[in-house]
Order: structure tokens, then C-alpha cells, then sequence
């Protein structure tokens, strides 16, 4: 996949239908926006040291290629030219980088936090200055249905990479599922576990429901 594909394999919560937002990495403050057919990552770059001044760093990723570069810039958002970017700006991402360790993307529901997808984990290469393809690699949701005077609560979570599923079933009152929407929490999910083959996400909801109730009646 490139990142345009990626960033479309779904663009709405499963759970709440709102719409999905992009995380790079971690779930540190960043801010995201579209130039130039590339997606423009911005987030600090701080100093270890108190008082210094300080500086953003971006990674620009086309949308199309996976071609990638980092660019800098001042407090107030003017940017650096790729030749004259400070040294100690250098040496301030480069250790950021190595502390990093391996990259990926997250695809999340901020609204009710109970959907997300996430890429396969890459290193950022610097000589060929591409992401390489990307993949979904897991994809998480809670889901209910009703059930007798109540809901019955899912929790799916399925591995790509592993070709397998974890699901927790849990049934729960109106009155808790009511609370739960309003506060975007999430069930307490006992250890009613099943382990099963990867179980995909189709488009709807309501198909993704009927096989999940169908595992948790014969298991």
C-alpha cells in the first residue's frame, strides 16, 4: 500500500461512524496537514535542556510514492532550506530518532476510542528516502448488539501479521452501555477470551456482529 491507500482503508469509526484521525508514530502532540500532494507531519523538537529555545520538526511523506524527508522549523513556523539547517538541530533529531526506534501508523477514533488500525512498524531509511509498502498490520474495535434487556459487548482485535483474533464478549446492563457512550469508556472486559483465525473486518458493523456472536454461541 502507499500512504494514501493506507490512510483509506477505512476513514470512519466502525463504532460511532465519526471520523478517523491520524496518528505518526506516538501519540504525542502533532499536527497534520496536506501540501504539495504530501502529508506534513509536525511536532516538536524539544531540547533536554530548560530555557533553550524551541524548534518543529516534520516528516513530509507523499502520498502516492511513500517518498519521504524531514524538514525543520522555528518556533514561529518559518522553515529551514535543506541547507541551512543547523547542526545542533541535526544532532537533536538524530538522537530523537534513535530513541525512537521503529515507526508506524495509527489510524484512531478520538470520539468514542474504540476503533483503530494500525500499519505494519518500518524504519525510516535514509538513503533511499522511502517508507517502503505499507500494510495493515492489526485492527481493534468494540462493538454492541442487544441483547435480552441489555447489550452484549465485543472486543475484537485482530492480528494480520499472525493470521489470528483475540475476542472478549461481556453482557452488560442499558444503564452501564449508556454510561459507557457517554463517557467513551470502554467495558470491563473479564477474561472471557477466545483465540481464534483472523477474523477480517468487513464494512459493516452488523456483518463483523453476526460472526462474532456466532463464535461466541458454539465455543
Amino acid at each position: 500500500m502507499n500512504l494514501r491507500e493506507f490512510l483509506n482503508y477505512r476513514t470512519h469509526c466502525l463504532t460511532c461512524g465519526s471520523e478517523l484521525s491520524t496518528i505518526f508514530h506516538s501519540r504525542k502532540r502533532q499536527k497534520h496537514k496536506s501540501m504539495n500532494n504530501r502529508l506534513l507531519v509536525q511536532m516538536d523538537l524539544k531540547s533536554l535542556k530548560k530555557g533553550q529555545k524551541q524548534y518543529k520538526l516534520g516528516y513530509s511523506i507523499d502520498y502516492d510514492t511513500n517518498d519521504f524527508c524531514i524538514e525543520f522549523f522555528d518556533n514561529e513556523g518559518s522553515h529551514y532550506d535543506s541547507r541551512g539547517v543547523p547542526l545542533f538541530l541535526l544532532k537533536r533529531f538524530k538522537n530523537l530518532d534513535k530513541n525512537q526506534g521503529k515507526y508506524h501508523i495509527i489510524r484512531d477514533c478520538h470520539s468514542c476510542g474504540k476503533y483503530w488500525y494500525s500499519s505494519n512498524s518500518f524504519d525510516l531509511d535514509y538513503k533511499s528516502a522511502n517508507l517502503g509498502d505499507l500494510s495493515v498490520h492489526d485492527e481493534f474495535g468494540v462493538m454492541f448488539e442487544n441483547h435480552n434487556d441489555g447489550y452484549r459487548a465485543y472486543k475484537l482485535h485482530t492480528f494480520y501479521n499472525k493470521k489470528e483474533s483475540t475476542l472478549y464478549s461481556l453482557n452488560i446492563t442499558k444503564k452501564h452501555y449508556e454510561t459507557m457512550c457517554s463517557k467513551n469508556a470502554a467495558p470491563p472486559f473479564s477474561n472471557n477470551l477466545i483465540t481464534t483465525y483472523a477474523i477480517p473486518f468487513k464494512k459493516s458493523p452488523n456483518e463483523i456482529i453476526e460472526k462474532l456472536s456466532t463464535l461466541i454461541t458454539f465455543s
